[in-house]
């Protein structure tokens, strides 16, 4: 059993070594059975781990293809900064752009792999939660190299 709660307090028990990693890395959730997924939140979240600056570089610069899964707005923007800092102090700097977020102006570097959060032209998959890698950056436009291998361009949109 992976799983088990303590009566008294209906907390789920630990009882396997989460509480000897020192840090976890999940690199393909969509195989993670929600049950086992919540256990480990839940131990996790009673173990109160803090993960330093070091090791989510660790993590982003040995395993590139992993997500780490953060719970608050403040714990992505911590990510977000430490893969700045690391991914990117050798790529070319090409300026900084206003995400549809509370982050204000972000730095945006060729090579960057980001997450489209809207709907632009659905035909050709430029669509909310698709992944893309920055090409360029011209004016307020920026050129996406979609996964399939096409270029897409998107620009800020005002309402």
């Amino acid at each position: 059993m992976l799983c088990s709660s303590t009566p008294s307090t209906n907390k789920p028990q630990v009882n396997w070594h989460l509480a000897e990693v020192d840090l976890l890395v999940i690199d393909e959730l969509s195989v993670v059975p929600v049950k086992i997924f919540q256990h480990i939140l839940d131990t996790i979240q009673q173990l109160h781990t803090e993960i330093e600056d070091k090791d989510i570089r660790s993590v982003l610069l040995n395993q590139p293809e992993a997500v780490i899964l953060t719970v608050s707005c403040a714990a992505a923007s911590r990510v977000n900064r430490v893969a700045l800092d690391s991914l990117f102090e050798d790529q070319q700097f090409l300026g900084e752009v206003q995400y549809d977020n509370e982050l204000g102006r972000v730095a945006l570097y060729r090579g960057m792999k980001v997450l489209i959060t809207q709907n632009r032209d659905k035909e050709h998959g430029v669509v909310n939660g698709q992944p893309a890698t920055v090409l360029y950056h011209e004016n307020a436009s920026i050129f996406l190299e979609h996964p399939k291998g096409y270029i897409c361009c998107i620009y800020p949109v005002t309402q």
